[in-house]
């Protein structure tokens, strides 16, 4: 019986002992899996006591700091960190904390490295309580968030510098708005608490505002859109946004981007009017041509009746009246040609005085009844050499912003001056040098301008005016027809006192021969040369002709190019001018031309055109080696321009065969 206890005693303590042997066993793997852990976790890992020693500290943490592990054992915390917090108080609330709630999450600072460079951590810890609730030391773990920190600083500062406004709404009110938005709304941060989004919005577009919102959230749409937007202090601005949806702390939000587009939308809008511009001159040029064409004829044939009648004769009285409505009507197309720019510039010499004249009736209808024109001319007034149609159209233009700074009517004053300048005038743009000038001044008592503004007004596509009533391309086109026609421009405005514009051209010494003088010229006039004129309009070929059969020379006939080659092939004796028109069917006056200097290299030859706005080969005038003669002419005219080229006066000039491929950018054909 003892023997059996033993054996039994003997029995237990050999399973008590592979008991405890099993669980030594599993202690040591489970404290060799957390020694894994702790030894290869990516986080710091540490227990320290109250008074800042760390107790324990794995790799990770070392290696965060860019210690030896021992080396942090032995270091005091505040070492590492309570001496580099960017705000110190940070370890003082962090205390607090802890001491509080027991434990702290994400608690976010900056420490030094061992090398004395700066990273941010991220620390969750707890405080390990003994019997009596009192703290006995800390213990928990942390991260290296530099990589982060660094990305959120970057976020932010392209949030703030961004040249696009972006904002976040949530529950209709905005939380948060960068630097760009502000500058584009002109309203502050203060003005947040209060602020209703739609209440930016232009009350004509805010329906379409809306239902983008409601068409956002039901993710429906998200493309960007356009909307006007009113400013803080009343403006409205052209807005283009999108808007997206988005958690924000844990609820539905909007997020936009918000970009002024008020300039885009003007240039825009600019773009447009000047298309409507060029269509409107398109078709004032077109209807030009024709009536140029219709009117030359009645113009000539007026003129070649009258030389067979007397003056007494009542016939003569009634065909004269036609030639004055013909020359007035001519007027008229070449007022519509400036308008629209498609006049060729062709310098003459003439009285400012009669241009103004002239164009005084359109003046009236363009400023209206309200406001009245006065013009003061000098009787004695110099001669300026320019294009007549040019000036007109630099007067228009400068009358129009005129009759714009005058929206409740007002006074428009023209006036014309001669001024001898004995020494150097300093203007906006240029010096003026000493010399005898005329001046062409119009002033009106309008709005007037501020010193800003006037120093912008010559600019392309500068315009005061609201979008949509103006192109600001009316003074810039000012503006470069007096510098080409060698003249200078000034403007003096004060605001609510008006502005005045003065036009400064050189006096000419130049004398002009009237057609009268020209027409007792005979001997200048006449000749005996052959002419080979090439009209397509048969009306026009034919009034052609005959004129210049009146003045003594041979002429042939042709329709157009082919016909012409043809009938040169054909003719036997020397031909000395070809008169071509510019655009005809088939061949064009210049392909023609250039034909003939093949055949004939010293032929001489004069274009003739009523619309040719590409026949220009320097910038803004015609070359003084290409002969031109703007339709409609008098038989006078056109008798004096073939006299001059078959005399030779222009021979001095490089023969002009050289520049008629140019000539092949008049146009097609079909343009006619």
């Amino acid at each position: 019986m003892e023997i059996k206890e033993r054996f039994f005693s003997y029995r237990e303590l050999e399973r008590e002992t592979a008991s405890r042997n099993s669980i030594e066993q599993a202690l040591r793997r489970a404290e060799e899996k957390y020694r894994s852990i702790f030894e290869n976790a990516l986080e710091g890992i540490f227990q320290s006591t109250r008074d800042g020693r760390y107790i324990v500290a794995n790799p990770a943490m070392a290696r965060m700091f860019g210690y030896e592990s021992p080396e942090v054992l032995l270091a005091n915390i505040t070492d590492i960190t309570n001496q580099i917090y960017v705000d110190p108080q940070r370890h003082v609330d962090f205390q607090q904390l802890i001491e509080r709630d027991k434990f702290v999450k994400g608690f976010e600072y900056q420490a030094f490295r061992k090398n004395g460079s700066t990273f941010w951590i991220s620390e969750n810890a707890r405080g390990v309580q003994g019997k009596e609730g009192e703290i006995l030391y800390y213990e928990g773990f942390m991260q290296d968030i530099s990589e982060r920190k660094e990305a959120e600083e970057l976020s932010k500062t392209l949030i703030t510098n961004s040249p696009v406004g972006i904002y976040i709404i949530k529950d209709r009110k905005f939380q948060i708005a960068n630097q760009c938005f502000h500058e584009i709304t002109s309203y502050g941060r203060e003005d947040f608490s209060t602020m209703e989004p739609l209440g930016l919005v232009h009350p004509d577009d805010r329906a379409k505002v809306k239902q983008r919102a409601i068409d956002m959230l039901a993710k429906r749409n998200s493309t960007p859109y356009e909307y006007r937007h009113i400013t803080k202090d009343g403006k409205t601005k052209w807005i283009m946004e999108k808007v997206t949806p988005i958690k924000w702390k844990g609820r539905r939000a909007t997020l936009g981007y918000f970009m002024d587009i008020t300039q885009h939308k003007q240039l825009q809008d600019q773009f447009i009017q000047s298309q409507k511009m060029e269509a409107v001159g398109r078709l004032a040029g077109g209807v030009a041509h024709d009536f140029n064409n219709l009117l030359m004829a009645i113009m000539c044939y007026s003129s070649m009746i009258m030389e067979k009648l007397r003056e007494a004769d009542p016939l003569y009285q009634h065909t004269q009246e036609i030639s004055k409505a013909s020359k007035r009507a001519i007027s008229l197309i070449r007022q519509l040609l400036a308008f629209s720019s498609k006049q060729i510039l062709q310098p003459e010499i003439f009285n400012l005085n009669g241009t103004v004249t002239e164009i005084s009736g359109m003046l009236q209808r363009l400023i209206g009844e309200d406001i009245e024109l006065v013009t003061n001319f000098d009787p004695k007034l110099k001669m300026v050499e320019a294009d007549p149609g040019q000036i007109e159209q630099v007067i228009m233009n400068i009358v129009v912003n005129a009759r714009d700074a005058m929206p409740h009517g007002g006074k428009l004053l023209i006036e014309t001056a001669n001024v001898a300048l004995k020494g150097k005038k300093t203007l906006e743009h240029e010096d003026l040098r000493p010399g005898s000038y005329v001046v062409l001044a119009i002033s009106d008592n309008g709005l007037g301008m501020d010193a800003k503004t006037q120093a912008r007004i010559f600019e392309p596509f500068f315009s005061t005016k609201e979008p949509g009533k103006g192109t600001g391309l009316g003074l810039s086109t000012v503006y470069g027809i007096i510098k080409q026609s060698g003249s200078h421009i000034e403007v003096s405005s004060q605001v609510g006192k008006g502005t005045t514009f003065k036009i400064y051209f050189p006096h000419t010494e130049k004398k002009v021969l009237t057609a009268k003088a020209m027409e007792t010229s005979l001997s200048f006039l006449q000749g005996r040369e052959t002419i080979l004129v090439v009209e397509d309009e048969l009306m026009l070929q034919a009034v052609i002709s005959a004129s210049l059969r009146k003045y003594g020379y041979e002429v042939l006939e042709a329709s157009q190019g082919v016909e012409a080659l043809q009938l040169y092939e054909n003719h036997k004796g020397q031909i000395d001018l070809l008169l071509t028109d510019v655009v005809m069917p088939k061949m064009s006056g210049g392909e023609l031309a250039r034909r003939f200097a093949k055949r004939l290299p010293n032929l001489k030859v004069l274009f003739m055109s009523g619309y040719a706005e590409n026949c220009v080969i320097r910038p803004g005038t015609l070359s003084p080696e290409t002969h031109f003669l703007q339709k409609p002419f008098e038989p006078v005219k056109l008798a004096q321009k073939v006299r001059e080229i078959l005399n030779g006066s222009h021979m001095d000039h490089p023969p002009y065969y050289g520049k008629i491929p140019t000539l092949d950018k008049i146009g097609s054909p079909k343009e006619k």
